[in-house]
């Protein structure tokens, strides 16, 4: 902990500050006002109906039988209520005779009972979210000088939390594969049929699909889902790949198109390094650079990407900027270079105009926002700022008075 008492002074004078300023408070929203109504309850699972928001992002609680998940954002809202409703499905399987009689083959063919097959389970799935909303203070930064070394030592808030080195994907994937032969291509393919991430997070459907993958591989059970529940929204950006390559096989595809970008060794290197990034991360932040064709930068933009991402949050806000900032160069002119910000890399177009992009789920007017809005940093033809979310009213308001456009919603069909 780094003085606590300091910094507890120094938010207490903020808010003091925010106050006098005019700035609007932390939002609290209704979960079955803001929410379509698949998201907010079914069969499986609810949503509590408090949504508190940080300003930046939106903070939701799921019940689903015995498990409960802490999340943070509208996109793992949707990933996890599309996790617990097929874990619903999973655990029908699980409870049929078929699966009793293939994991008591399986017993049988490896001379143990399979208790727990997961050798490298998620820890909980009430994890605290890490708080992404830290990212944006440092966009009105000072540029980094192109070509930093991104072999730089990892230091202070850039060091994972155990303070040693972390694995690449390829490897944290072997780790947890099963001692028995297959099983993580059996994985995997459960996975697919669930249309749910073999590399996800969530510590029950890790260990359910595990233990189907053992049944499958050492028991022989051949069952399938019937009616899977359909990739929908944002759920669907979980990439086929993911499914159907080997760890290390994805990881090396991934490899040689940053390479075919020039993205060095040595940033190709910290990258894979970065265990936040799991192969489906790490897949759709290459997916997204690559997508910005001829863009200049995107060595530093993914060193910075590397450097800051501590969590899964961190690696899914990286990959939806350069998805956001792709989406740009596709649909509206092109990209000339990535700038990276000490906190977030942005575009800058061929027509001059200055893209920064905000994956949030809003905006809301605050201290920070303020500054970033003022920074003599943030230059171009045009400002603008493309958010995945919605902007409030009072923010959209003092943002154009200060000359920049804002366009929300940015990704939606």
């Amino acid at each position: 902990m780094r003085n606590i008492g300091l910094v507890s002074l120094a938010a207490g004078a903020l808010l003091g500050i925010a106050g006098a300023a005019g700035y609007e408070p932390n939002p609290v929203f209704k979960a079955s006002e803001i929410l379509p109504k698949q998201l907010v309850s079914g069969p499986s699972f609810k949503v509590e109906e408090n949504v508190q928001s940080d300003g930046y992002v939106l903070r939701f609680k799921i019940t689903a039988g015995s498990n409960s998940y802490d999340v943070e954002g509208r996109e793992m809202l949707e990933v996890r209520v599309h996790e617990v409703q097929a874990l619903a499905q999973l655990d029908e399987i699980s409870q049929g005779e078929a699966f009793a009689k293939a994991m008591g083959q399986s017993a049988k063919n490896t001379g143990k009972a399979v208790v727990n097959v997961a050798t490298n389970p998620v820890e909980t799935a009430k994890a605290v979210p890490q708080g992404v909303g830290r990212f944006f203070k440092g966009v009105g930064g000072s540029a980094k000088k192109a070509g930093q070394a991104a072999g730089d030592a990892v230091t202070g808030d850039d060091q994972d939390e155990s303070g040693g080195p972390q694995k690449s994907t390829g490897q944290q994937a072997e780790d947890a594969a099963k001692s028995v032969a297959g099983a993580n291509k059996a994985k995997r393919a459960w996975a697919k049929q669930a249309q749910v991430d073999p590399y996800s997070s969530n510590a029950p459907l890790q260990k359910k699909l595990d233990e189907l993958a053992t049944a499958s591989t050492a028991g022989g059970l051949t069952m399938k889902i019937v009616n899977p529940i359909p990739l929908t929204g944002l759920v669907s950006s979980v990439n086929g790949l993911a499914w159907d390559l080997p760890a290390p096989d994805l990881e090396k595809l991934n490899d040689q198109k940053l390479a075919a970008m020039g993205v060095t060794a040595e940033a190709r290197k910290a990258f894979f390094k970065n265990a936040a990034y799991t192969p489906t991360q790490a897949t759709g932040l290459v997916k997204a650079l690559d997508a910005l064709a001829g863009a200049a930068g995107r060595n530093e933009a993914l060193t910075l990407a590397t450097r800051k991402a501590r969590s899964e949050g961190d690696a899914r806000f990286y990959r939806r900027a350069a998805e956001i900032l792709a989406h740009y160069h596709g649909k509206v002119g092109p990209i000339e270079r990535l700038v990276a910000r000490p906190t977030l890399f942005v575009g800058q177009a061929k027509s001059g105009a200055l893209v920064v992009p905000v994956p949030y789920d809003e905006i809301t007017w605050t201290a920070e926002v303020d500054a970033v809005s003022a920074s003599p940093e943030l230059k171009g033809s045009t400002r603008e700022i493309w958010l995945f979310g919605r902007c409030s009213a009072r923010a959209r308001q003092e943002l154009t008075r200060r000359g920049w456009v804002v366009r929300d919603n940015v990704l939606a069909p």
